[in-house]
């Protein structure tokens, strides 16, 4: 939640202070914040409790491996679809999508964004919530990307007026926060010595999106264009497409997958 509380401010604050100061003075203040940050987290923050191992870790690993490895690699998938849509989307192209939509109320298609981002973030916070309230991972996975899927093509394919843009673009928002249920469900199986390998490797999987589709939707982009050619509308629904996918992939891998407790069951 806090890391997309962050997009709210580089889409609001940071132009602001672009605008103001000028992009070099801006950077420079939020390098200055960025090292602030670092030494306070140097000093604050401790190491913690070293990690205690039960004796029988290594029963309870042999006895799971193979259907915890499978579900991590599915939670991992799920994760990369999920999150391409904030790394793709919302980082990116989401923003010239919208201007080229409403070239004359761009202001306000950036703070569409601005909420999209907000809502990710409460996304991130009540999907981790109902999780541990109802126990059901697989249920919500698929809830989050079904939400999640039917605002994007809602959003790319149909006309709308801006503040029903902005309805739907923090709906989409809150659905894509559903990514934090790959970490979730990955804490509850992973055995104690492996979750931080575990941790590291979902975080991983959820940036991969954005190296493999951040630059393949500029391209698709590019060969549409002709010489002396204005992007359009048409141009993105074609290149963002892409993202539809994705998300039938999430559906698909969290159809796939299981709940912890059925896994600790085989």
């Amino acid at each position: 939640m806090a890391g997309m509380a962050g997009g709210v401010g580089a889409t609001t604050i940071l132009p602001a202070m672009v605008d103001v100061f000028g992009w070099r003075t801006g950077m420079i203040m939020n390098a200055v914040a960025g090292v602030v940050l670092a030494i306070t987290v140097f000093i604050v923050v401790c190491s913690g409790k070293p990690l205690t191992i039960p004796d029988d870790a290594d029963e309870i690993s042999n006895a799971v491996q193979h259907p915890i490895f499978r579900i991590l690699l599915l939670n991992a998938l799920y994760g990369l679809c999920m999150f391409g849509m904030v790394n793709v989307f919302a980082m990116l192209w989401g923003l010239p999508f919208l201007k080229t939509l409403y070239p004359d109320n761009q202001s306000a298609a950036g703070m569409g964004l601005a909420c999209m981002y907000l809502c990710i973030a409460l996304g991130a916070v009540c999907s981790g919530w109902l999780a541990g309230v109802v126990n059901q991972c697989r249920t919500l996975m698929m809830v989050g990307a079904f939400v999640a899927l039917n605002c994007l093509t809602i959003i790319l394919y149909v006309p709308m007026p801006l503040f029903i843009m902005v309805l739907m673009l923090s709906l989409f928002g809150f659905a894509s926060g559903f990514y934090s249920l790959a970490f979730f469900q990955s804490r509850q199986i992973a055995p104690s010595r492996k979750l931080g390998q575990v941790m590291a490797a979902i975080n991983g999987s959820m940036l991969i999106a954005g190296i493999l589709f951040q630059p393949l939707i500029g391209w698709l982009l590019d060969q549409q264009l002709l010489s002396d050619q204005k992007l359009s509308v048409v141009h993105f629904q074609i290149a963002l497409s892409p993202l539809v996918f994705l998300l039938l992939l999430a559906l698909l891998v969290a159809g796939l997958s299981r709940d912890p407790l059925s896994v600790r069951s085989c």
